[in-house]
């Protein structure tokens, strides 16, 4: 009886289906992801400069009031964009030769996907109650006149529009990459 029991065990293993690993389409999304993060390094840093020399070129005109809170965002953002640069890096600068850690590379970087997207999904309201905050400092600290407080509300409600499609944005790229995530894991598991 138990020789039977094996032989349906047996049976039934081999006829499970196994679902191939399209290995072409692994390495072309590593690859794709490599060209991205590539760009997105270049883009972080390029968003960087020039902000950097805006304030240094209008230094002289800013209040002490923007001048605190640049600074202080400053000093947030910079260790920011040193944290984005290392989560790209992993596909970015990575030398892989086999299908495996093509795999092995592309599930690290979507991991990183999902970090970033987080990020810049909290970084708008951030930057929107940063915004909020010079304002009412402004307002309070510095004489404001009824012209300045009107482009003032301009520039918020600006800032409010740009800052909820940036939102939107970033959640559905967190959704996008952890509904990726989840099918490597499964390409992942089907492989052993």
């Amino acid at each position: 009886m138990s020789e039977q029991v094996h032989t349906e065990l047996s049976s039934l293993w081999q006829a499970q289906t196994v679902n191939d690993i399209d290995l072409a389409a692994v390495k072309q999304g590593f690859m794709s992801q490599r060209k991205k993060q590539r760009l997105y390094m270049a883009v972080d840093i390029g968003a960087f400069i020039p902000a950097l020399f805006l304030l240094y070129h209008f230094w002289s005109e800013l209040s002490f009031t923007v001048k605190a809170v640049n600074l202080t965002v400053g000093v947030i953002a910079l260790p920011l964009l040193i944290y984005q640069l290392w989560l790209r890096r992993v596909a970015a600068f990575s030398r892989n030769v086999s299908t495996l850690d093509h795999l092995d590379v592309l599930t690290k970087q979507i991991k990183n996907n999902v970090r970033i997207a987080i990020i810049t999904k909290h970084s708008t309201w951030i930057s929107m109650v940063l915004v909020m905050l010079t304002m009412a400092l402004q307002y309070v600290v510095d004489d404001v006149s009824t012209s300045k407080l009107s482009f003032m509300f301009g520039v918020l409600a600006a800032t409010a529009f740009i800052m909820g499609v940036w939102y939107i944005w970033a959640a559905k790229r967190e959704q996008r990459f952890r509904r990726q995530l989840d099918g490597l894991k499964i390409m992942r598991s089907s492989q052993y």
